[in-house]
């Protein structure tokens, strides 16, 4: 019944385990997802506003500088993002490697676990089998006499018979 409940604790802590591991993995998935979409709507304005700029005269000087300065922000937000994303995916990987350490530290104690029950059930056994050779059928005999023997035992110590 222990190693059962054993068994039954591990398998609950690894169900845990995965679903905090999903979880987390789901959230950094739609972080991640997110600043795609913000990437991505970044570079669209960075297109839209290089093609609304081409339209208007592109003789001024404001407009160039205008669009240079979108460019090297939508750049450096791009810069950003990617960054954010490498140190997400990153944590993700620690995260995962640790929760696989966790689970392998869990199975080792489960299987020592395990390992100890069957030593000290072989021990109680060894000591059952220890004292049924210690009570074999002759000591038996004499530890616990019959009725016969009782009955001459009376008798004689009473000076009936023979």
């Amino acid at each position: 019944n222990e190693l059962k409940n054993l068994e039954y604790d591990l398998n609950e802590q690894k169900r845990t385990l995965n679903q905090s591991f999903e979880k987390t993995l789901t959230e950094l998935h739609l972080k991640q997802e997110n600043r795609k979409k913000g990437l991505k709507n970044a570079f669209l304005n960075v297109i839209s506003f290089g093609y609304y700029f081409k339209k208007i005269d592109s003789d001024t000087k404001k407009q160039e500088n205008a669009l240079l300065n979108t460019l090297q922000n939508a750049r450096e937000e791009a810069s950003i993002t990617y960054k954010e994303l490498e140190k997400a995916n990153t944590g993700l990987l620690e995260t995962k490697k640790r929760l696989e350490n966790e689970l392998t530290q869990e199975k080792y104690k489960h299987e020592d676990t395990k390992k100890r029950l069957e030593i000290a059930i072989q021990k109680g056994e060894n000591q059952q089998n220890k004292a049924k050779e210690l009570l074999n059928p002759t000591d038996y005999a004499k530890l616990y006499p019959t009725n016969a023997q009782n009955t001459h035992l009376r008798d004689k110590r009473q000076g009936i018979g023979r």
